[in-house]
């Protein structure tokens, strides 16, 4: 059953008659169906996958080693007063 008014869909558990015209419905909420829409758009990172690996992305389970790329460049000249240094990653 849905309720619009609390925007959230039941599973009906049991519906007992009370008085003529008038019933006890129980129920609990669905989560998969009150959240279906948000759920389907949702974007995440799969935590493990069984099957195909992504080395970049840490798990803590698969050790892997990416050799890190370090370049070291001397300034023979110095600094003074008018020259700045800007590190760039990528």
């Amino acid at each position: 059953m849905s309720i619009y008014a609390f925007k959230r869909n039941y599973f009906i558990r049991s519906i007992e008659s009370v008085r003529n015209g008038l019933y006890l419905i129980r129920g609990h909420v669905d989560v998969l169906t009150t959240y279906a829409t948000a759920i389907k758009y949702n974007s995440a990172i799969i935590h493990r996958q069984a099957n195909s690996f992504n080395l970049y992305l840490d798990d803590g389970v698969m050790k892997a080693y990416q050799n890190p790329l370090v370049e070291t460049y001397t300034f023979p000249n110095g600094f003074d007063n008018f020259m700045y240094v800007m590190p760039v990653v990528g």
